[in-house]
């Protein structure tokens, strides 16, 4: 019975992570509020851009995981809670009530936007972190999932509240929200019950091996498959046809009342009481690692320190891949708008732009972690899904770069780049913990977010502001912010720079790949 009520307390851990995580995901929301706050703070599109990098940095910057590492994965995402909530209601109050405007307002921004990000950071590696520990065999589908409702829960939070209330009020909702899910829901991310249940299963010769769990995580899977496709058919139906959400409450409230009923039907858990159905599999404590057997080679990787992680060549070849994928991807994401504009297309077609990025990248996180999943079952490299998502990061680049001015061809070319940038957030927590190991998984995790915030400097605020740039419009009278562009050349050799280096990334992936063969050689 005790056997039983853990292997109950492993699928709370769960249930509690997917909504928690949620919390964090809604730093994606920015865009929903940002025009807002340009005008009411009467601050300038470089600022508002500044503003966002710092939110960047509060979330990548390492620090998080350290924390989760010391404290735990209950207070880390309690104290993400107080940290997020603190950020966004201070937002709120600045832009509600406050005074200041100007380059003062753009400093205050800043500020709230780093501790709300900072905050999320907390939440994400609280979340990932005892996920991966308390399912060492399926911690692909796992963080897949986890990843996935990370985001798309931008989208899931502007269809609950964007259209229900104002710009400035729904800063106000997301404080709320984003305070509310991780308090209540921290507790359930405690490993205190896990303890002694490696000895306890050395005792319990009744309880069978874990065969089971992958199938339940494929429901789930299913369950945020149904979920994001249901998301991104209502946003693109609001973005194509905005007036009639608008005009009618009784269709936002219906559609609020959908989200909230999704995210029970994701997290909800059969219970499940027939010994015969429950299957068990070593879980760890904070400090605990189960022995190395032949089915489970992965689980007994040698645990590192992140000074160890740094001196070990994985590492950095695994950075060196990832750099040129995440550069992609955020460069689609940051300028799709602009990328859309450029070929002429319709505000509404940009907007549905951004949707379908949002789910291509939630759908390219869960297919991710079950690929990863299912090729290590077969004694193969999870390292070579790096490759891959580099080599489909590249084909994103070159369609975009071969569809020149056709809005169809950018299309799906974004969808491409949205979902190759998905898959890498499912792999780079997986391959973190197969190269050095689930005890200081959080802090070698972390080792790996800031070279994410070099991606975006390097491909989205450097290389495409400076080809754009050079081929805008400029004009005496106007200034910056007005400057447009428009033609195929405003991004033309962005995306063929940007495809080279993720073939160079796929290169070092494969190098990689080589050199971490003998992990997944013997599961």
């Amino acid at each position: 019975q005790q056997g039983i009520k853990m292997k109950r307390d492993r699928w709370h851990v769960l249930e509690s992570a997917l909504l928690t995580i949620v919390a964090s995901g809604t730093v994606y929301a920015f865009g929903a509020y940002s025009s807002a706050l340009k005008k009411k703070l009467e601050i300038s599109q470089t600022a508002l851009d500044i503003s966002s990098l710092a939110s960047n940095v509060g979330n990548y910057n390492g620090l998080p995981g350290f924390i989760c590492d010391q404290i735990g994965s209950v207070k880390s995402a309690k104290v993400g809670a107080y940290c997020i909530g603190l950020g966004y209601g201070a937002l709120w109050l600045l832009v509600a009530y406050g005074s200041l405007r100007g380059r003062s307002a753009a400093i205050a921004v800043c500020f709230c936007n780093f501790v709300w990000g900072f905050g999320s950071g907390l939440i994400d590696v609280a979340c990932i972190a005892v996920c991966v520990k308390l399912f060492p065999d399926q911690r692909g589908r796992v963080v897949g999932l986890l990843k996935s409702l990370y985001g798309l829960a931008s989208s899931l939070i502007v269809l609950f509240a964007a259209y229900l209330v104002g710009s400035i009020t729904f800063i106000g909702v997301l404080a709320l929200l984003a305070f509310t899910l991780p308090l209540v829901n921290a507790s359930g991310l405690s490993l205190s019950n896990y303890t002694e249940l490696n000895q306890l299963e050395e005792d319990n010769d009744d309880i069978i091996p874990d065969t089971e769990a992958s199938a339940r995580l494929n429901k789930i899977i299913r369950r945020v498959f149904l979920l994001a496709s249901c998301t991104g058919s209502v946003a693109t139906a609001a973005v194509i046809a905005p007036t009639i959400f608008k005009q009618s409450k009784v269709l936002d409230l219906a559609v609020a009342i959908g989200v909230v009923l999704g995210l029970f039907f994701v997290s909800h858990r059969e219970n499940t009481t027939n010994k015969k159905n429950i299957q068990q599999t070593p879980l760890m404590s904070h400090a605990q690692q189960p022995e190395t057997t032949k089915e489970n080679t992965l689980a007994g990787t040698q645990d590192a320190t992140p000074y160890q992680a740094l001196r070990r060549i994985e590492l950095w070849l695994a950075l060196a891949a990832i750099v040129p994928s995440a550069g992609q991807g955020l460069m689609v994401i940051n300028n799709a708008g602009q990328i859309l504009a450029a070929r002429n297309a319709t505000s509404a077609t940009q907007s549905v732009a951004v949707a379908l990025i949002s789910v291509a990248n939630c759908l390219g996180r869960l297919g991710t972690g079950f690929a990863a999943d299912r090729i290590a079952t077969y004694g193969k490299p999870r390292t070579a899904l790096l490759v891959l998502t580099a080599l489909v990061g590249c084909f994103a680049m070159l369609v975009l770069y071969i569809s020149r001015v056709n809005i169809g061809g950018a299309l799906l070319g974004v969808i491409i780049a949205g979902a190759s940038y998905g898959a890498l957030w499912t792999l780079l927590p997986t391959i973190t913990s197969d190269l050095f190991g689930l005890q200081r998984f959080a802090s070698n995790y972390m080792l790996c977010l800031p070279f994410i915030i070099l991606a975006s400097l390097l491909f989205s605020t450097v290389l495409a502001a400076t080809v754009y740039s050079d081929h805008t419009n400029d004009d005496d009278d106007s200034n910056d912010d007005d400057n447009t562009c428009t033609g195929a050349a405003c991004y033309d050799l962005t995306f063929l720079i940007t495809a080279g280096c993720c073939l160079f990334g796929a290169v070092i992936a494969s190098f990689l790949v080589v050199k971490t063969k003998y992990l997944y050689e013997f599961r």
